[in-house]
């Protein structure tokens, strides 16, 4: 079975270009492998008779904390005049 799945994620196919490759059989023994993989970030495809029955990816990236980050730096409320002031001045409305 090893020898088999060595040879199988190594396979390159033409819309999978170096896509990682186990079978249905091999998934329950090699589920420690093919999670190390997704962890390192790559995509795995899972195979039933040369079809592609499913892939497992790795997540996606999270969305960055903005107004977090911001509240970080400078607290709360920041100090200095408010943002609508400061637009309203560099058109001349102010």
């Amino acid at each position: 079975m090893g020898q088999a799945f060595s040879r199988l994620h190594e396979n390159c196919f033409p819309l999978h270009f170096g896509m990682k490759t186990a079978t249905l059989e091999e998934l329950p023994v090699q589920w420690p492998k093919i999670l190390r993989w997704v962890t390192a970030g790559e995509e795995v495809r899972i195979t039933d008779q040369d079809r592609t029955v499913a892939r497992v990816l790795p997540p996606s990236p999270a969305v960055p904390d903005f107004i977090g980050r911001a509240e970080a730096i400078w607290g709360k409320r920041p100090g200095g005049e408010k943002l609508s002031a400061l637009i309203d001045e560099n058109r001349g409305q102010g």
